[in-house]
Protein backbone atom coordinates (compact mmCIF):
# COMPACT_ATOMS: atom_id res chain seq x y z
CA UNK A 1 0.00 0.00 0.00
CA UNK A 2 2.83 2.40 0.84
CA UNK A 3 4.41 1.65 -2.54
CA UNK A 4 1.27 2.73 -4.39
CA UNK A 5 0.21 5.75 -2.34
CA UNK A 6 3.49 6.86 -0.78
CA UNK A 7 3.81 8.04 2.80
CA UNK A 8 4.80 11.01 4.94
CA UNK A 9 7.72 11.11 7.34
CA UNK A 10 6.85 9.32 10.60
CA UNK A 11 3.75 7.64 9.14
CA UNK A 12 4.83 4.27 10.58
CA UNK A 13 7.80 2.53 12.13
CA UNK A 14 10.62 2.31 9.62
CA UNK A 15 9.32 5.13 7.41
CA UNK A 16 12.11 7.00 5.63
CA UNK A 17 13.01 10.51 6.63
CA UNK A 18 11.22 12.94 4.37
CA UNK A 19 8.63 10.35 3.35
CA UNK A 20 8.34 8.63 -0.01
CA UNK A 21 6.58 9.33 -3.30
CA UNK A 22 4.11 6.61 -4.29
CA UNK A 23 3.80 4.93 -7.67
CA UNK A 24 0.60 6.82 -8.44
CA UNK A 25 2.44 10.13 -8.13
CA UNK A 26 5.40 8.87 -10.16
CA UNK A 27 3.06 7.68 -12.92
CA UNK A 28 1.24 11.00 -13.30
CA UNK A 29 0.72 11.95 -16.99
CA UNK A 30 1.58 8.32 -17.77
CA UNK A 31 0.31 4.75 -17.35
CA UNK A 32 0.45 2.45 -14.34
CA UNK A 33 0.01 -1.31 -14.77
CA UNK A 34 -1.84 -3.18 -12.00
CA UNK A 35 -1.78 -6.98 -12.17
CA UNK A 36 -4.06 -9.40 -10.27
CA UNK A 37 -6.20 -6.64 -8.76
CA UNK A 38 -8.83 -9.19 -7.79
CA UNK A 39 -6.41 -10.80 -5.30
CA UNK A 40 -5.84 -7.53 -3.42
CA UNK A 41 -7.49 -6.64 -0.12
CA UNK A 42 -10.97 -5.17 -0.66
CA UNK A 43 -10.11 -1.98 1.24
CA UNK A 44 -7.05 -1.49 -0.99
CA UNK A 45 -9.19 -2.05 -4.10
CA UNK A 46 -11.57 0.66 -2.87
CA UNK A 47 -8.68 3.12 -2.37
CA UNK A 48 -7.34 2.42 -5.85
CA UNK A 49 -10.80 2.95 -7.37
CA UNK A 50 -11.12 6.28 -5.54
CA UNK A 51 -7.78 7.44 -6.96
CA UNK A 52 -8.85 6.53 -10.51
CA UNK A 53 -12.24 8.22 -10.16
CA UNK A 54 -11.23 11.39 -8.31
CA UNK A 55 -7.77 11.79 -9.90
CA UNK A 56 -6.13 12.54 -6.58
CA UNK A 57 -4.11 10.59 -4.03
CA UNK A 58 -3.46 10.95 -0.32
CA UNK A 59 -0.20 9.70 1.12
CA UNK A 60 -0.25 7.41 4.14
CA UNK A 61 -0.01 9.54 7.27
CA UNK A 62 -0.74 12.73 5.32
CA UNK A 63 -3.71 15.10 5.23
CA UNK A 64 -3.23 16.78 1.86
CA UNK A 65 -4.63 15.36 -1.38
CA UNK A 66 -2.33 15.50 -4.38
CA UNK A 67 -3.66 15.67 -7.96
CA UNK A 68 -2.61 12.87 -10.31
CA UNK A 69 -3.29 12.33 -14.00
CA UNK A 70 -2.81 8.65 -14.76
CA UNK A 71 -4.18 5.84 -16.87
CA UNK A 72 -4.38 2.38 -15.31
CA UNK A 73 -4.15 -0.94 -17.11
CA UNK A 74 -4.29 -4.46 -15.79
CA UNK A 75 -5.72 -7.94 -16.04
CA UNK A 76 -9.28 -8.59 -14.95
CA UNK A 77 -9.51 -11.12 -12.10
CA UNK A 78 -9.83 -14.66 -13.38
CA UNK A 79 -12.89 -16.74 -12.59
CA UNK A 80 -12.21 -19.35 -9.87
CA UNK A 81 -10.88 -22.55 -11.39
CA UNK A 82 -13.15 -25.60 -11.08
CA UNK A 83 -11.30 -28.84 -10.38
CA UNK A 84 -12.94 -32.20 -11.16
CA UNK A 85 -11.78 -35.06 -8.95
CA UNK A 86 -12.47 -38.79 -9.12
CA UNK A 87 -12.56 -41.31 -6.26
CA UNK A 88 -12.35 -44.97 -7.23
CA UNK A 89 -12.77 -47.75 -4.68
CA UNK A 90 -11.88 -51.43 -4.78
CA UNK A 91 -14.66 -53.97 -5.17
CA UNK A 92 -16.89 -53.99 -2.10
CA UNK A 93 -15.53 -50.75 -0.64
CA UNK A 94 -18.22 -48.40 0.74
CA UNK A 95 -18.71 -45.39 -1.53
CA UNK A 96 -20.19 -41.88 -1.11
CA UNK A 97 -23.82 -41.25 -2.02
CA UNK A 98 -24.27 -40.58 -5.74
CA UNK A 99 -21.49 -42.93 -6.85
CA UNK A 100 -21.72 -44.85 -10.10
CA UNK A 101 -20.58 -48.27 -9.06
CA UNK A 102 -17.16 -47.93 -7.48
CA UNK A 103 -16.55 -44.50 -9.04
CA UNK A 104 -17.46 -41.13 -7.51
CA UNK A 105 -16.83 -37.79 -9.25
CA UNK A 106 -17.12 -34.36 -7.64
CA UNK A 107 -15.95 -30.79 -8.17
CA UNK A 108 -14.00 -28.35 -6.03
CA UNK A 109 -14.17 -24.63 -6.86
CA UNK A 110 -11.27 -22.27 -6.20
CA UNK A 111 -9.15 -24.83 -4.36
CA UNK A 112 -6.67 -27.54 -5.29
CA UNK A 113 -6.77 -29.73 -2.17
CA UNK A 114 -9.51 -32.12 -1.13
CA UNK A 115 -10.10 -34.41 1.81
CA UNK A 116 -11.76 -37.81 1.57
CA UNK A 117 -15.51 -37.45 0.83
CA UNK A 118 -17.92 -38.89 3.44
CA UNK A 119 -18.98 -42.53 3.04
CA UNK A 120 -21.59 -44.68 4.75
CA UNK A 121 -20.01 -47.47 6.82
CA UNK A 122 -22.03 -50.46 8.05
CA UNK A 123 -19.22 -52.55 9.44
CA UNK A 124 -15.51 -52.88 10.04
CA UNK A 125 -12.97 -53.43 7.30
CA UNK A 126 -9.92 -52.14 5.44
CA UNK A 127 -10.50 -50.57 2.03
CA UNK A 128 -8.32 -49.12 -0.71
CA UNK A 129 -9.17 -46.12 -2.90
CA UNK A 130 -7.49 -43.79 -5.38
CA UNK A 131 -8.05 -40.06 -5.98
CA UNK A 132 -7.12 -38.45 -9.29
CA UNK A 133 -7.84 -35.22 -11.11
CA UNK A 134 -9.66 -34.99 -14.43
CA UNK A 135 -7.73 -32.64 -16.77
CA UNK A 136 -9.69 -29.53 -17.77
CA UNK A 137 -9.98 -27.93 -21.20
CA UNK A 138 -7.79 -24.89 -20.54
CA UNK A 139 -5.12 -24.98 -23.25
CA UNK A 140 -2.77 -22.80 -21.17
CA UNK A 141 -2.93 -24.99 -18.05
CA UNK A 142 -0.82 -28.04 -17.23
CA UNK A 143 -2.85 -30.28 -14.96
CA UNK A 144 -1.36 -32.28 -12.10
CA UNK A 145 -1.52 -36.01 -12.92
CA UNK A 146 -0.63 -37.22 -9.41
CA UNK A 147 -2.55 -40.30 -8.24
CA UNK A 148 -3.22 -40.55 -4.52
CA UNK A 149 -3.61 -43.87 -2.72
CA UNK A 150 -6.09 -43.86 0.15
CA UNK A 151 -6.32 -46.50 2.90
CA UNK A 152 -9.49 -46.42 5.02
CA UNK A 153 -9.50 -48.52 8.17
CA UNK A 154 -12.82 -48.97 9.99
CA UNK A 155 -12.77 -50.53 13.49
CA UNK A 156 -15.10 -50.77 16.45
CA UNK A 157 -14.65 -48.21 19.19
CA UNK A 158 -13.01 -49.51 22.34
CA UNK A 159 -15.94 -48.23 24.36
CA UNK A 160 -19.43 -47.97 22.96
CA UNK A 161 -21.10 -49.32 19.85
CA UNK A 162 -19.76 -46.79 17.32
CA UNK A 163 -17.11 -47.12 14.65
CA UNK A 164 -13.69 -45.48 14.35
CA UNK A 165 -12.49 -44.46 10.89
CA UNK A 166 -8.81 -43.84 10.13
CA UNK A 167 -7.86 -42.39 6.72
CA UNK A 168 -4.32 -42.40 5.32
CA UNK A 169 -3.59 -40.48 2.08
CA UNK A 170 -0.29 -40.63 0.21
CA UNK A 171 0.89 -40.00 -3.38
CA UNK A 172 1.31 -43.19 -5.36
CA UNK A 173 4.80 -44.61 -4.89
CA UNK A 174 5.41 -42.61 -1.69
CA UNK A 175 5.09 -43.44 2.00
CA UNK A 176 4.69 -39.80 3.04
CA UNK A 177 1.15 -39.43 4.38
CA UNK A 178 -0.80 -36.20 3.90
CA UNK A 179 -4.02 -34.79 5.31
CA UNK A 180 -5.47 -34.13 1.87
CA UNK A 181 -4.92 -34.83 -1.82
CA UNK A 182 -3.21 -31.74 -3.21
CA UNK A 183 -3.19 -31.04 -6.95
CA UNK A 184 -0.91 -28.23 -8.14
CA UNK A 185 -1.69 -27.02 -11.66
CA UNK A 186 0.56 -24.58 -13.54
CA UNK A 187 -0.98 -21.81 -15.63
CA UNK A 188 0.58 -19.62 -18.31
CA UNK A 189 -1.08 -16.47 -19.61
CA UNK A 190 -1.97 -16.51 -23.31
CA UNK A 191 0.92 -15.12 -25.39
CA UNK A 192 0.65 -11.56 -26.63
CA UNK A 193 0.10 -11.47 -30.38
CA UNK A 194 2.95 -9.65 -32.12
CA UNK A 195 2.50 -8.49 -35.74
CA UNK A 196 4.26 -10.69 -38.26
CA UNK A 197 7.30 -9.37 -40.11
CA UNK A 198 5.28 -9.04 -43.30
CA UNK A 199 2.65 -6.92 -41.54
CA UNK A 200 5.33 -4.60 -40.16
CA UNK A 201 6.95 -4.33 -43.60
CA UNK A 202 3.58 -3.54 -45.23
CA UNK A 203 2.95 -0.85 -42.64
CA UNK A 204 6.39 0.65 -43.27
CA UNK A 205 5.73 0.61 -47.03
CA UNK A 206 2.40 2.42 -46.60
CA UNK A 207 3.98 5.05 -44.35
CA UNK A 208 6.83 5.49 -46.85
CA UNK A 209 4.42 6.01 -49.78
CA UNK A 210 2.42 8.48 -47.68
CA UNK A 211 5.54 10.50 -46.89
CA UNK A 212 6.61 10.46 -50.56
CA UNK A 213 3.17 11.70 -51.60
CA UNK A 214 3.43 14.62 -49.19
CA UNK A 215 6.89 15.51 -50.53
CA UNK A 216 5.61 15.34 -54.15
CA UNK A 217 2.67 17.64 -53.33
CA UNK A 218 5.01 20.07 -51.63
CA UNK A 219 7.31 20.07 -54.66
CA UNK A 220 4.40 20.71 -57.08
CA UNK A 221 3.13 23.54 -54.89
CA UNK A 222 6.61 25.09 -54.81
CA UNK A 223 6.94 24.90 -58.63
CA UNK A 224 3.53 26.52 -59.14
CA UNK A 225 4.42 29.29 -56.74
CA UNK A 226 7.69 29.92 -58.59
CA UNK A 227 5.90 30.16 -61.99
Amino acid sequence: ESELFGYEEGAFTGAKKGGKIGLFELATTGTIFLDEIGDMDLNLQARILRVLEEREVQRIGGDATLPVDIRAEGFLPDEPEVYTLVLEGEEGAPMPAGSQGQRFQWQVTGAQATTFPPIACNGVGIYHYTITQVPGNNAYCTYDETKYQVLVTITYQEQGEGLDVAIAIAPEGSTDKTDAALFVNSYERPPVEIPQTGEVENLSLILGLWVCSLLALALVWKQRKTV
